[in-house]
């Protein structure tokens, strides 16, 4: 049990306010503000990012977790993640049906594939091991940062380190687990956004 004082409450603050919905949504508005000069599908693309990334996976994670689903708000058994992991890749794949049908940029679109690709793998890892959402989200909205020239490494790996001490104090995982997950987010959406240079 960790005791609630000044410490869990700057922790448990730092690990809400970098929760995986929230940092994949950050990236969705540097990227569409940075690469989509239309004010229009800028827009649409940060609305549709808002309902696929935020509204609908916090909304199925709140019904699984009031019908007693999920634990606790951070899901610490493993085998409670793998159903919210599938109901967030059958949204994203709804919503990307919509980002390929209505022309985004090439950024944009394959930023969406790097949060998909993500959201996979940590579905694929959960069958053995609970690698860390929280990092993987921090890790691809450090890369999409840095890709997009918004931010220096510098304060990127603050922040990633910052919300590893915060992940680690609530006993929500190990090092390794928050390790893994950020270096997967952010090589998975640097490599992804990279092809954005090279694609006609």
């Amino acid at each position: 049990m960790i005791e609630k004082g000044i410490k869990y409450t700057v922790f448990r603050t730092i690990s809400n306010i970098f929760l995986p919905p929230f940092a994949t949504f950050i990236s969705i508005i540097v990227v569409s503000s940075t690469f989509q000069p239309d004010s229009d599908k800028r827009f649409l693309f940060i609305l549709i990012g808002l309902i696929t990334n935020v509204i609908l996976p916090i909304l199925v994670f709140v019904i699984m977790l009031k019908k007693g689903k999920i634990g606790d708000q951070d899901a610490r058994e493993r085998t409670e993640r793998a159903p919210a992991y599938i109901y967030g890749i059958y949204i994203l794949l709804a919503g990307g049906i919509l980002i390929f049908t209505l022309g985004f940029s090439k950024p944009e679109i394959l930023l969406y594939i790097a949060i998909t690709v993500n959201l996979c793998l940590l579905l694929i890892v959960n069958s053995f091991w609970k690698m860390s959402a929280h990092l993987m989200g921090v890790g691809g909205m450090s890369a999409t940062l840095i890709f997009s020239g918004n931010i220096f490494i510098i304060p990127s790996l603050f922040v990633i380190l910052i919300v590893i001490l915060s992940r680690i104090y609530l006993k929500c995982h190990t090092l390794g687990q928050t390790v893994a997950g950020a270096i997967t987010g952010f090589a998975v959406t640097w490599i992804l956004l990279s092809f954005s240079k090279n694609i006609q």
